[in-house]
């Protein structure tokens, strides 16, 4: 389906693609990605510079919002990130960049304190630095346990898709149980207190459970449980079917789709009746489960200041997945022989 192909784009994607050393193929969007962020006395730039940085962390999903093709995206992530580089140190050094991209710590408080000095230099930012600071750190602890969990998840999808990797799947899934639970960072960026700041830690947050989502794709349903468990119950109210602590695999037949069917209602966008089969009801959940997200995201992205970078990228995810939701729900209803449920206005 449309919604399902889409959604895959929602996700971190790798910085493979055009060597960093040549920009002339990139398309304009990239290539203006090079572009350093403007100097410290610019208003704003603290700020500018924190939200660039998310964008680099984003990746894919960021270049997506911003209109960059799928052929392109990985490119476009990339280039962004090296533009970040250039702007903390003054030329484009690959191992800073790898370390940046991998959440180093060290990285990551160069980079905090690169947001720090320049809020100090700025009217705009410096009542304000402390809680840009804060929202780099819990933004980079955040994706560096999503990081960790999307290795875990992407291994065993792997041993999933390659028949030679069979007989490490068992070792693998185990493996990945403690990362995919892992949530405490995010849970932490949720409970940010950050003044006028708050939309954007609440929209940044957001983004990361739709990067939970997808990371929960293709697992075992035990796994997808995992993934996504604590951040949804966190968001939506919605407990989890109860795992076994150590056990990949007990999870009473039907449990899956009823949890994931009971998320898609607590966020306001139930499966219709009209679904009889398993795979329509499925999806459907899946979709109504987006969309709650995409609510919370329209939501926090109402009170963020139209300078910010953020708000347009947040506005673009929130169009695409109605566009996308509503589309699918049509077809999936259409094939059903019921009527679509309307719109929210």
């Amino acid at each position: 389906m449309r919604h399902a192909l889409w959604c895959s784009s929602l996700v971190l994607l790798a910085c493979a693609g055009v060597p960093s050393n040549d920009r002339s193929t990139l398309p304009p969007a990239a290539q203006n990605a090079t572009e350093p962020v403007p100097t410290a006395a610019t208003a704003e730039n603290a700020h500018k510079l924190a939200i660039s940085a998310a964008g680099c962390w984003f990746g894919g999903l960021w270049s997506d919002a911003e209109g960059v093709d799928e052929i392109r995206r990985a490119a476009d992530a990339e280039a962004r990130c090296h533009a970040l580089v250039r702007t903390l140190y003054g030329n484009d050094d690959q191992a800073r960049y790898e370390r940046l991209r991998a959440f180093d710590e060290v990285a990551v408080a160069e980079l905090t304190d690169r947001v720090k000095t320049a809020g100090q230099r700025d009217g705009l930012d410096a009542r304000r630095t402390e809680q840009l600071t804060r929202l780099v750190q819990a933004v980079a602890a955040a994706q560096r346990e999503l990081m960790y969990a999307r290795r875990a998840g992407d291994r065993v999808k792997k041993d999933i898709a390659v028949p030679e990797r069979s007989s490490k799947r068992s070792a693998d899934e185990q493996a990945a149980l403690a990362p995919l639970d892992a949530s405490d960072a995010y849970v932490a960026l949720t409970r940010l207190e950050l003044g006028d700041l708050a939309p954007e830690a609440r929209a940044l947050a957001v983004l990361c459970a739709m990067d939970r989502l997808e990371l929960a794709r293709g697992l075992p349903k035990p796994l997808k449980v995992r993934a996504i468990g604590k951040p949804f119950q966190l968001l939506f109210g919605v407990a989890p079917p109860t795992l076994a602590e150590d056990d990949v695999h007990k999870l009473e037949p039907g449990s899956y789709l009823a949890y994931l069917t009971e998320i898609a209602q607590a966020a306001g966008h139930p499966v219709p009746e009209i679904a009889k089969s398993l795979r329509d009801r499925e999806l459907l959940a899946w979709g109504g489960t987006l969309m709650g997200l995409a609510d919370r995201l329209q939501a926090a992205a109402r009170d963020i200041a139209l300078t910010s970078e953020l708000k347009s990228v947040a506005d673009a995810v929130v169009r695409r997945l109605g566009n996308e939701y509503h589309a699918d729900q049509a077809a999936l209803l259409q094939e059903s022989g019921g009527s679509p449920v309307p719109q929210k206005p």
